[in-house]
């Protein structure tokens, strides 16, 4: 993964990572997930971007036992509007049929 080798020697402190499991078969995804999980054992702060529910799950779902916060953002008319939800909020949502990705207006 390009990622992975650009990020390896420098060892940053923090990972910004936009879009994360863009274009990613499900067996890339867990790798990505696990890779992830062992950046946090060492100590490395995480920051990641999706629209892909399956990503926030399947990463989120392999590191909940650590300080992990997910959030739901929306630019409206100028004004960014953030709620934090926790990955069972998420699962409460997807299995009521609720898409957090477009229900923004009723859930922030």
């Amino acid at each position: 993964m390009t990622l992975m080798l650009l990020y390896e020697p420098s060892k940053s402190k923090i990972l910004l990572w936009d879009d994360v499991g863009a274009h990613m078969n499900p067996r890339m995804l867990l790798f990505v997930a696990q890779w992830i999980s062992e950046l946090l054992d060492r100590g490395v702060q995480v920051v990641l971007s999706t629209h892909s529910i399956e990503a926030l799950r399947t990463i989120a779902g392999l590191v909940e036992d650590r300080d992990v916060r997910i959030y739901l953002l929306m630019l409206d008319r100028g004004v960014l509007k953030a709620k934090g939800l926790g990955l069972k909020d998420v699962e409460e949502f997807w299995k009521a049929g609720i898409d957090i990705r477009v229900g923004e207006s009723f859930l922030l």
